[in-house]
């Protein structure tokens, strides 16, 4: 539960069950080789999701999941560079703006709006031995800004603060070796 401090200005949370939720969701996916297009190591993929939530808030009524977009969407290209048996990925990942009204305690609520993001994300993926591979990734390499407004309203209904900014997306690498057995 998220609760406003007047005194401190700043939001408190505890953390306490909710109870009952549900999630429903529907992706789409799918893969076309482009050998039609004369690049027989190439793939072209991508993927939909809408995601639908509820849960019933301690607080009365209910309400989706928190920081949950509504969509999702990614599309990418592929290509295998067989003398080094090496695939390269490049990727952008697109989430939808969410609003979200969450109830605080004392009966007011906070309305946050968050915008939406998109992210391009590099991978290279490398059988090293049989059965074993390292893999080389670069997330979010547009390091794009978030955009996010809170709006805290008493239980009257009356504005009682506005908080606008803008929070950096941070860039990712990893390295990972797996292997198969």
């Amino acid at each position: 539960m998220t609760g406003f401090d007047a005194a401190t200005g700043r939001f408190v949370s505890t953390p306490r069950n909710v109870g009952d939720a549900h999630a429903y969701g529907l992706e789409l996916s799918g893969r076309m080789p482009l050998d039609d297009l004369g690049l027989a190591d190439a793939a072209l993929w991508g993927s939909a999701l809408y995601t639908s939530s509820k849960v019933d808030d301690p607080l009365g009524g209910s309400r989706p999941f928190l920081d949950q977009p509504d969509f999702v969407g990614r599309i990418g290209l592929d290509y295998e560079y067989r003398p080094w048996n090496t695939t390269f990925g490049l990727a952008l990942n697109w989430t939808s703006s969410i609003n979200q009204r969450p109830n605080l305690a004392g009966g007011g609520t906070l309305r946050q709006s968050i915008s939406s993001r998109a992210r391009l994300d590099l991978t290279t993926r490398t059988e090293i031995a049989d059965n074993s591979f390292l893999t080389i990734s670069a997330t979010n390499l547009l390091g794009q800004t978030e955009g996010r407004v809170d709006r805290v309203f008493d239980a009257a209904g009356t504005l009682q603060s506005r908080d606008r900014r803008s929070e950096p997306t941070y860039r990712n690498h990893f390295i990972g070796i797996t292997r198969a057995f």
